[in-house]
C-alpha cells in the first residue's frame, strides 16, 4: 500500500513538472514565443470562451487543429504535445460524459440486457458526449500550448499588467512554483517512513501514519512559507513582480490580435448566426 502511494506520487509529480514545467520551449525563436504575453493570453482565453460555449463539435474540433497548427509554427514537436493535451481529456472528460449515451433519449443506436438491466444507447447522447469531449480537448490543448509558449513570469507579468488582482497573481506564481517541491517532500517523506519499517504494517497503522505525515507537511509548509517571505523580503520584495523583460506591443501583435478576433468571429457567426447543423 505505501509502496502504491509512493509510487502514484512520484509519477504524480513527474507529470507535472513534465507537461507544466516545460520553459525549454518558451525560449525557443518561433512564432507564439514572440507574440506579446498579454495579447496571447486575451487570444488564448478568447478561444478557450468560444470553444466552452460552443454548442457542436464543430467550433472545439477547429479550435483542436488552429492549437496543433500553432504549436507546428512555434516548433513545438508534436510527438511532446499531442500526449501532453490528450493525457487529461480522459481523465476529465470521459469519465464524466460515460453515463450521457445511456441516459440520453433520441434515436437507439444500441441495446443490450446485462442480466436484469437494460441498457440502450442514443445518437443525441452520444453525440452530446463526443462534443463534451472534444471542448474539453480544444480548451486543454490551447491551455498547454499558452503555458508551454510563454515564460511563466512573463505570464504572471503579463496578468499584473491586465489589472489581475495583486493577490490572485502572486497566489497562483507561489502554487505552481512549489507545488512540486511540496511533492518531492510528501515523496521523501513517504521513503523515510518505508526505510524505517521492517515488517509490511497493516492497512490502519498505514493510514494513521500518513494521518502524522499530513500534519507535519502542514507544520514543514508554513515554515517554508516563512523563510521564503523572509528571504523574499530580505532582496527588496515590496509586492510587486518584477522581471528584466519589457512588454511592448508591435504590429506582429495587433496582426495577431485581429486575426484571432475574426477567427472567433467567424466561429460564432458559424455556430450562432446561420442555420446550419453540425
Amino acid at each position: 500500500m505505501s509502496s502504491l502511494i509512493e509510487k502514484t506520487l512520484k509519477e504524480g509529480s513527474r507529470l507535472l513538472r513534465d507537461t507544466l514545467f516545460a520553459e525549454k520551449f518558451s525560449n525557443l525563436d518561433a512564432f507564439l514565443q514572440k507574440i506579446d504575453p498579454r495579447v496571447k493570453l486575451l487570444s488564448f482565453l478568447a478561444f478557450i470562451t468560444i470553444s466552452a460555449i460552443s454548442r457542436g463539435v464543430m467550433a472545439p474540433l477547429v479550435l483542436v487543429v488552429l492549437s496543433a497548427l500553432l504549436a507546428i509554427v512555434s516548433k513545438i514537436p508534436l510527438r511532446r504535445y499531442i500526449p501532453r493535451t490528450i493525457i487529461f481529456v480522459p481523465i476529465f472528460a470521459l469519465v464524466i460524459v460515460l453515463p450521457i449515451p445511456f441516459i440520453t433519449p433520441g434515436s437507439v443506436v444500441y441495446e443490450a440486457h446485462v442480466g436484469p438491466l437494460y441498457i440502450v444507447a442514443t445518437q443525441e447522447g452520444l453525440y452530446t458526449a463526443a462534443a463534451f469531449t472534444l471542448r474539453v480537448w480544444a480548451c486543454v490543448s490551447l491551455a498547454v500550448l499558452l503555458i508551454l509558449t510563454t515564460d511563466f513570469s512573463a505570464l504572471m507579468k503579463a496578468l499584473e499588467r491586465m489589472r489581475v488582482p495583486r493577490f490572485f497573481v502572486l497566489t497562483v506564481a507561489v502554487t505552481f512554483r512549489y507545488i512540486f517541491f511540496f511533492l518531492n517532500m510528501i515523496h521523501r517523506t513517504f521513503v523515510a517512513v518505508e526505510s524505517r519499517t521492517i515488517k509490511k504494517a497493516r492497512l490502519t497503522r498505514i493510514w494513521r501514519s500518513m494521518g502524522f505525515n499530513v500534519g507535519a507537511l502542514f507544520i514543514r509548509s508554513y515554515e517554508e512559507g516563512e523563510k521564503v517571505y523572509m528571504a523574499m523580503r530580505s532582496r527588496g520584495y515590496a509586492g510587486e513582480i518584477k522581471t528584466m523583460s519589457t512588454m511592448k506591443c508591435r504590429k506582429t501583435d495587433l496582426a495577431f490580435t485581429l486575426t484571432s478576433i475574426a477567427f472567433c468571429a467567424a466561429i460564432l457567426l458559424i455556430e450562432y448566426g446561420f442555420p446550419i447543423a453540425w
